[in-house]
């Protein structure tokens, strides 16, 4: 992943359901998880750490990628920025979060959602990264996420300010058709021979497309699946694989104490966004795999 110092990005987490918006938590609840997050070492050093608990009303102007609406009522507890920093600060807001608030947001109607906002400077800067413990998280929550790339500064800050329309030199439409790759990335330790990776990838429920060792570990890509339609559909076609094949694959990283790792890759517009809802997100904490999106912005100097 690479990002340079004039890109950045930040994230931010909403609650929205139905009755006041105020009464979904206790103020009790509210002080508990404001002391742990100010008592927690890591939060407090870690650069761009803002976190904010605001209440929206219904009715209120909310401006979005559709336009302005009026909103329902929810909650929104911000992390700040520097939600891509070596530390792991997002991860531990967000078992905060979690250990906190799982008890109180239960009901099978509140929406959750983590937003991930990626301001870019260059065509390198569209990456995000979703590591392990956050999606443990994110499931605990029962939660989705909804990533937000924009190229150049112009102005897309939902909830933070109105919405305004890129201008033309930065359409939001790729120029070109570019194909999508999406694969189950595995990385195994302790394997030192070609004939012994040979035999515990000959175990593996779907397509294998590459297989080395270096180190002695193995690199295994499997379930290679590439379109030329948009990420969202590359990223479906290997979760249906990935739920179909659930079972097999979680008893073969039992096995073999893998590490899995969810890629996607491609250009995406200068204005995109991808939505991940809380089942897809179930499914990748259920195998313990890590999320990285590993995309470019379709622009050149």
């Amino acid at each position: 992943m690479s990002f340079n110092q004039l890109s950045y990005d930040y994230a931010y987490l909403t609650v929205t359901g139905t009755g006041v918006a105020n009464s979904w938590l206790s103020p009790a609840t509210c002080a508990q998880l404001e002391q742990a997050i100010a008592e927690h070492p890591i939060l407090q050093q870690h650069k761009g750490f803002q976190h904010l608990f605001e209440t929206r009303t219904a009715g209120a102007a909310v401006h979005g990628d559709s336009g302005p609406h009026a909103s329902q009522d929810y909650l929104m507890f911000n992390f700040g920025r520097h939600i891509h920093s070596e530390d792991d600060a997002l991860h531990i807001w967000l078992q905060l979060l979690q250990q906190h608030l799982q008890a109180e947001l239960r009901a099978p109607e509140f929406n959750i959602i983590l937003h991930i906002v990626i301001h870019g400077w260059n065509f390198q800067d569209a990456d995000f990264y979703l590591a392990g413990p956050c999606l443990q998280a994110l499931r605990g929550l029962g939660a989705g996420v909804q990533v937000s790339g924009h190229c150049f500064d112009d102005g897309h800050d939902f909830p933070y300010s109105d919405d305004r329309l890129l201008e033309t030199a930065y359409a939001s439409q790729l120029s070109q058709i570019h194909s999508h790759v999406c694969a189950l990335r595995i990385e195994v330790d302790g394997v030192e021979a070609v004939s012994h990776a040979d035999e515990r990838v000959a175990k593996l429920p779907l397509p294998v497309h590459d297989v080395s060792i270096f180190q002695n570990t193995l690199y295994v890509e499997i379930g290679r699946r590439q379109t030329d339609t948009d990420v969202t559909a590359v990223w479906r076609l290997l979760w249906q694989d990935l739920y179909r094949h659930r079972e097999a694959l979680q008893t073969w990283q039992q096995a073999t104490q893998a590490s899995y790792q969810v890629w996607l890759t491609g250009f995406v517009p200068r204005h995109y966004r991808l939505d991940f809802s809380a089942a897809e997100l179930d499914l990748l904490a259920s195998l313990q795999c890590e999320l990285d999106g590993d995309v470019y912005f379709d622009t050149e100097y």
